[in-house]
């Protein structure tokens, strides 16, 4: 793979890198195409926000406009976010159990610690 791919895989998982534009992804994904009023009004965000995501979107091909009955409607332009979205889903159960997995062993180890310790006479 060339530097170039790498370059243009680090722009994409840039314009990801946004919680804001992953909303915005999620509500076209299911609801899709919309305009930026409508997106503006179900994230309760403002629309110059909504239109700057939009356009970081479409710069690097995630997100695609027509415009119908004068305004401009915008939409998934490719559908595999769905797999990638199940392999982010995927790292996070796996961090969460990690997570979960070293917090109990640390309680363990406290209450192991707490039982070895001798107890304080009043």
């Amino acid at each position: 793979m060339s530097e170039e791919q790498f370059e243009l895989r680090a722009r994409i998982a840039k314009a990801l890198g946004h919680a804001g534009r992953l909303m915005i992804l999620d509500v076209l994904g299911r609801d899709g195409p919309l305009s930026v009023t409508t997106l503006a009004e179900r994230l309760g965000v403002d629309q110059s926000t909504i239109s700057r995501h939009l356009s970081l979107l479409r710069q690097v091909g995630i997100v695609a406009a027509r415009r119908e009955s004068g305004q401009q409607l915008y939409r998934l332009r490719v559908q595999c976010l769905d797999g990638f979205w199940q392999c982010v889903e995927g790292v996070i159960a796996h961090q969460a159990a990690s997570h979960d997995e070293i917090v109990s062993a640390e309680h363990v180890a406290l209450i192991h610690t707490e039982t070895l310790r001798p107890k304080k006479r009043a």
